[in-house]
């Protein structure tokens, strides 16, 4: 049922929810990820998606559409999961990687990090993947943290950022594939 309308009216301009109602700061404000910023996460995988298909194709890397949902595209015949995130509030080199999983249909994973000045994509294998995930390193549990049994793993990179791009098993996706 409809609230009553002056009830609706207390609570739209109740001092304790007025903050979420009101538009909410855009780091990225006047610059070419204004906008992009305000996307909803699934496009912004989307997004990802395209931006690795395009990079693969200056890169002279052939890309397929994916043969199951357990990927998101297949490049020079790798079937490949893709995760993407901008800055997080700005802040260069500060990323979130969220919803990978060790069960998909998948034998790399490529992470696209956009800065506004520099952006990066790295990958590494499942079996990497799940090294990482068993020893607890890097990856957590997305939801339920560790007590539950899900596979739903996130990165969120805080300070640990170049730590993971030094790790032997991280690759350049620029220079090797």
């Amino acid at each position: 049922m409809k609230l009553k309308s002056d009830i609706n009216t207390q609570l739209l301009s109740s001092d304790s929810l007025a903050s979420y109602f009101k538009p909410r700061h855009n780091p990225y404000k006047d610059t070419i990820f204004e906008n992009y910023y305000l996307l909803n996460n699934k496009t912004k995988g989307t997004v990802g998606e395209k931006f690795a298909q395009e990079a693969s194709a200056l890169l002279n890397r052939k890309t397929k559409k994916r043969t199951s949902p357990g990927h998101d595209i297949i490049i020079d015949d790798i079937k490949t999961e893709v995760k993407v995130s901008l800055a997080t509030n700005g802040v260069s080199d500060k990323f979130t990687f969220n919803h990978m999983a060790t069960s998909k249909d998948y034998d790399r994973i490529l992470l696209v990090g956009l800065n506004p000045e520099h952006t990066y994509m790295v990958w590494i294998t499942k079996e990497d993947f799940i090294d990482f995930v068993i020893g607890e390193k890097y990856f957590t549990h997305q939801q339920g943290g560790k007590k539950s049994d899900n596979d739903d793993y996130m990165y969120i990179t805080r300070d640990s950022w170049q730590d993971f791009l030094n790790e032997p098993c991280v690759h350049d996706f620029a220079t090797s594939w």
